[in-house]
């Protein structure tokens, strides 16, 4: 099985319309997606007078503007996007989710990083990020590597969630062992 080699706007078409925050009930800015790992942050509601690009289920988003945070999100739910991103609707030969992976790759950044322009806050023009061109396999293996990056990136998600917490245990531990040291002193016998 053997990749084919296209653009990215021959894979993906481009949501339309306009579309107020206000008559939707999930608004999702720049600032609500977490650099690399494409998640969601927990904000407030922040402005809902905003218009945007009405997105659906399988929609992915990429952050136009410093195109090196490296936002990508696979959108979940009806919602609207901020304008600071490029929202595609992968094709039906296109797995939305390893679309996702490619395009939060290191290189796949970097590349577009180089395409930016401004100094201050750049960006990257969209028909310029469209017309990267991208190896993708067949479907059935385009949804088994997806598949693998899930239960892995999962895998790995619950160890550092597990570190995290021994973390913070043992700062509880060294508070506790400065505090008793300090009210108590050493000699427990004292």
């Amino acid at each position: 099985m053997k990749a084919e080699r296209l653009r990215l706007k021959y894979l993906t078409s481009r949501p339309s319309g306009d579309a107020w925050a206000s008559s939707v009930d999930d608004f999702i800015s720049l600032d609500a997606v977490e650099s690399w790992t494409g998640q969601r942050l927990p904000l407030g509601d922040g402005e809902r007078d905003l218009s945007g690009t009405p997105c659906k289920p399988g929609d992915l988003l990429f952050g136009k503007l410093r195109p090196y945070l490296a936002k990508v999100h696979l959108v979940e739910t009806d919602s609207v996007c901020a304008s600071e991103f490029i929202p595609m609707r992968p094709g039906k030969d296109v797995e939305p989710r390893f679309l996702r992976y490619v395009l939060s790759t290191e290189d796949f950044v970097r590349l577009v990083d180089s395409m930016s322009y401004g100094t201050k806050m750049p960006r990257v023009d969209p028909s310029d990020f469209l017309d990267i061109k991208l190896a993708v396999p067949p479907p059935p293996l385009q949804a088994r590597i997806a598949d693998y990056l899930d239960s892995e990136t999962a895998r790995i998600d619950t160890l550092i969630d597990r570190k995290q917490r021994f973390i913070d245990l043992l700062l509880e531990k060294r508070t506790a062992v400065i505090t008793h040291a300090v009210t108590k002193g050493l000699d427990p016998d004292v």
